[in-house]
C-alpha cells in the first residue's frame, strides 16, 4: 500500500477521548488550511464509531463554518439524535480551539434490498490515456520559490485524479457544460464498506468547486473568489 493512502487510513480511525469525543490528526498540505474533505471523512468516521455495526451511512449534508487551522488537531463532537428499527440519525460538529468549524448530520440505515437505479454511463476517454494530477501540477511547481512548498505542493495524493480537462486552478481554460473525471484510491483498500464511504467523503472535495467557476471564467489564481 502506497505511504500517502496509509496515511489517510491511519487519520481515518481517530483518537476516541470519551463515548462521544473523538480526536483526529490532519494531513499537511500547501493551502495554509485544513483540506475540507479531510475534515469531512473524519467526521464520518466519529459517527461510524458510534452507529450500530448492521447500518451503513447512506445520507450525509455538511457545512464548512470556518477555515481550519493545519497545525492544530481537531475535536470530533458526535450527537447520538436517534437510533430506529431500521435508520440511525447523528449529528457530528468538529471544532478547533472551541469553535465549531464544520458541521454534518449523517443518516445510517440497516442492509436491505429495495427500488436500485443509476444514470447511463456517459461516453467518455479511457482513464490510462488521461493526465493526472501531478501530470498539471509539476510544471505550476516551478514558480514556487520555497522548496518546502513546492515539494509539499507536489506530494502524492492517496486520491489518484484523471482529467477530461486541465483543472483551472492549474492553468485550464474555462468551459461550459460538465467535467468527466475518474477517480480511486491510489491503492487497493481493505474490504470494508464503512472505509470506503469515508475515503469516498475525503474524495468529494475534489474537482467540483473547479468545474462550477469554469463557466464563470475563472483561471489561475482565485482573485475575488472565495472558494467553500
Amino acid at each position: 500500500m502506497k505511504p500517502c493512502v496509509s496515511d489517510l487510513l491511519r487519520r481515518l480511525e481517530l483518537t476516541q477521548l470519551s463515548e462521544n469525543l473523538f480526536d483526529g490528526e490532519e494531513e499537511p498540505n500547501s493551502w495554509g488550511r485544513l483540506f475540507g474533505g479531510m475534515v469531512a471523512a473524519q467526521s464520518l468516521s466519529a459517527a461510524i464509531r458510534t452507529a450500530p455495526e448492521d447500518r451503513l451511512v447512506h445520507s450525509l449534508h455538511a457545512y464548512f463554518l470556518r477555515p481550519g487551522n493545519p497545525d492544530q488537531r481537531v475535536t470530533y463532537t458526535v450527537d447520538r439524535i436517534r437510533d430506529g428499527k431500521s435508520f440511525t440519525t447523528r449529528r457530528v460538529v468538529a471544532a478547533q480551539e472551541g469553535k465549531a468549524i464544520f458541521n454534518m448530520s449523517a443518516s445510517f440505515h440497516v442492509q436491505e434490498s429495495g427500488y436500485e437505479h443509476q444514470i447511463q454511463m456517459p461516453e467518455v476517454p479511457a482513464p490510462e490515456g488521461l493526465k493526472n494530477w501531478l501530470d498539471y501540477a509539476r510544471p505550476i511547481a516551478e514558480a514556487i520559490p520555497d522548496e518546502a512548498q513546492r515539494e509539499r505542493f507536489l506530494q502524492e495524493r492517496p486520491v489518484e485524479m484523471r482529467y477530461m480537462r486541465q483543472p483551472t486552478y492549474l492553468g485550464g481554460e474555462p468551459s461550459e457544460g460538465s467535467n468527466a473525471v475518474w477517480f480511486r484510491a491510489a491503492s487497493p483498500l481493505p474490504d470494508d464498506p464503512a472505509l470506503h464511504r469515508c475515503v469516498l467523503t475525503y474524495a468529494s472535495d475534489m474537482s467540483l468547486l473547479d468545474n462550477v467557476v469554469r463557466l464563470h471564467g475563472r483561471t489561475g489564481k482565485l482573485g475575488p473568489v472565495q472558494m467553500a
